[in-house]
Formats: structure tokens, C-alpha cells, sequence
């Protein structure tokens, strides 16, 4: 079971992070362009599939884009409504791939409590220039992913959040969105979105479990405070929950298809769990000024490498 940590999932009130560096040379984004097959064959294929019948002719015309990268905003993903186009920028899906291999080592092998939360504060948040996750954790990749448990839980990890992700993306154009809707409008459509997404799970008999971890990282990036009501895709509580009751209230929907019903229906309380925890964070303007002081201080830069456990 993926564990999460969670102690500093709140932000300082501020805009969203800097533009950073591109992460990855092109050489390193090969792989994101092996993947970027699978995932549009994900989103026209498997996600189309899961669409009632009278839906599925009008999401045949939408198609992905791979651009390098959006705005340097390694967890940017968006949709254009007015072209039918989701863009899924190449190093998002090698960042997301990183991410999730580097929790995949944290849960099976261990990493010392907080230097991830360290890594994606001054990443996402303050925009340093740090090197990508594995590298920045001492983490050699094909090591890494030579271990059959790590590959398999990544796995897991990484396609439930671009399901999700294209799912979500999908329903924006599906349900005829307007990207220009700031504050409460944009909210609203945030939500819709999600539920959209959840739908096309539920269809399947499964939970998107990686997407506790997307979102952990995600409230990075995204304003706090009262720059939350003219942003267009918060992290907000209010969303964290409208995510969590819906799991909860539909828990064997996302369960029913599991070789282990019992097993899975134990994940979605987790994540369930763990969404709420984020959301109550959220709510605490002490805990958002508070926290990040002393995250760099307690948990410094110059210990990531050696934060994790040897194999």
C-alpha cells in the first residue's frame, strides 16, 4: 500500500511557482516519447471505452499533443476545449514517471520521513534549480526498476494518474468547459471534471490510487490563501473532499473488479484518509505560514541523496 507523507502538504500563500529549468535533456525524455504511444492510445482506447455509447463518437475526435513542456510546470497537463486537444507535455510524463518510482522505493525501501516533502517544496514552490527526483535521491533508475516490486508498484502508481489525468481532461472538453472561468466558475468545473474522471474508473472496478500522490505533489504548484479564488485548477480542501466522499460513498465501485475485493475496498478507505488529512492542512492559515519554515531547516537540500535505503 502506497504511504504517503503528508507533513508539510501545506503551502505559503503566494502565486504559483516559477518557471524552472527544463529538467531533463532530450536524450532522458526518450522515454516519455516511447510512453507517449501508450498513453494516446489510452486516452482514444481504454478511456473512450468506458463512455456511454452516445458519448463515445464525439471523444473519438479528440487527440493528444506531446509538446517538451508547458510553462515549466513539471505537473502541467491541460486541455483546449475549442481544438478537442489534450496536452500531455513530455516531461510531465517522465516527471510523473520519476515521482512515482521514487514513492515506489520510499514504500518498500524507505526513505527518511520529510526530505520528499523537502524536494517538491523547493522544486515547485521556491523553483529551485535541483535535479530531477531519482537523481536528486541518489536513485539509479534501471536499479531501481530492476527490482520487480518497485516496477510494479510504479507501475501502478503512474497509470492511475494519467487515467485520471486524461480522464479528467476529457471531461473538460466533453462537458464544454470555458478555460477562461476564473475563482468559482473554475472551481465548479475543477469538480466536474473530477467526478467526470471518477465516472470512467468506477466503469472499470477500480480507485485511482496514484492520484493521493498527484495530488500531494500538485499542492505545490497551486496558490494557497486568498490566491485560490481567481486560480483555475487549485488543489482546493473543498476539491480534496468532493474526491474523498466520492470514493467513499462509491468505495465497491472502485473495488468491484480487484482480485481481492476486501484488500481493495482497505485502499480506498486509506486514500480516503489521506485526502482528508490534506484538506484539513488546507483549512489551517497558521499551519500554511508555519509549516514550510521549517521544512528546508529540518530536512536540508544537502540530505536528499542519502535519505533513502540502500536496497
Amino acid at each position: 500500500m502506497l504511504i504517503l507523507r503528508v507533513i508539510a502538504a501545506a503551502l505559503a500563500l503566494g502565486l504559483a511557482a516559477p518557471a524552472l529549468a527544463q529538467l531533463y535533456s532530450d536524450a532522458e525524455l526518450d522515454s516519455a516519447r516511447r510512453q507517449s504511444v501508450n498513453v494516446a492510445h489510452m486516452l482514444t482506447e481504454d478511456i473512450t471505452a468506458t463512455l456511454p455509447r452516445a458519448e463515445r463518437s464525439r471523444a473519438a475526435s479528440v487527440h493528444v499533443d506531446f509538446p517538451v513542456r508547458v510553462d515549466g510546470n513539471p505537473l502541467g497537463m491541460f486541455a483546449q476545449p475549442a481544438t478537442g486537444t489534450v496536452f500531455v507535455p513530455l516531461e510531465t510524463l517522465r516527471f510523473l514517471d520519476d515521482f512515482a518510482i521514487l514513492l515506489a522505493w520510499d514504500n518498500l525501501h524507505g526513505c527518511e520521513s520529510g526530505y520528499i516533502d523537502t524536494y517538491l517544496y523547493a522544486l515547485l514552490r521556491e523553483g529551485r534549480a535541483l535535479p530531477p527526483p531519482l537523481t536528486a535521491f541518489g536513485i539509479d533508475r534501471d536499479t531501481a526498476l530492476a527490482d520487480p516490486s518497485v516496477d510494479r508498484l510504479s507501475g501502478d502508481i503512474l497509470k492511475s494518474q494519467v487515467f485520471f489525468l486524461l480522464s479528467h481532461e476529457l471531461g473538460h472538453i466533453l462537458l464544454d468547459h470555458d478555460p477562461t472561468l476564473r475563482g468559482a466558475d473554475s472551481r465548479r468545473q475543477e469538480l466536474e471534471a473530477d467526478d467526470f474522471a471518477l465516472d470512467r474508473f468506477a466503469a472499470i472496478g477500480t480507485a485511482p490510487l496514484g492520484m493521493a500522490s498527484w495530488f500531494y505533489a500538485a499542492r505545490y504548484v497551486d496558490p494557497t490563501g486568498v490566491a485560490v479564488a481567481e486560480a483555475t485548477h487549485p488543489v482546493f480542501s473543498e476539491r480534496l473532499r468532493a474526491f474523498a466522499d466520492r470514493l467513499a460513498r462509491d468505495a465497491d465501485s472502485f473495488a468491484f473488479a480487484e482480485p481481492d475485493f476486501d484488500a481493495a475496498r482497505k485502499r480506498v478507505g486509506f486514500v480516503v484518509g489521506e485526502l482528508h488529512r490534506m484538506a484539513q492542512l488546507g483549512d489551517d492559515e497558521a499551519m500554511l505560514s508555519l509549516l514550510p519554515q521549517g521544512l528546508l531547516s529540518a530536512f536540508p537540500l544537502s540530505g536528499l541523496s542519502s535519505a533513502c535505503t540502500p536496497p
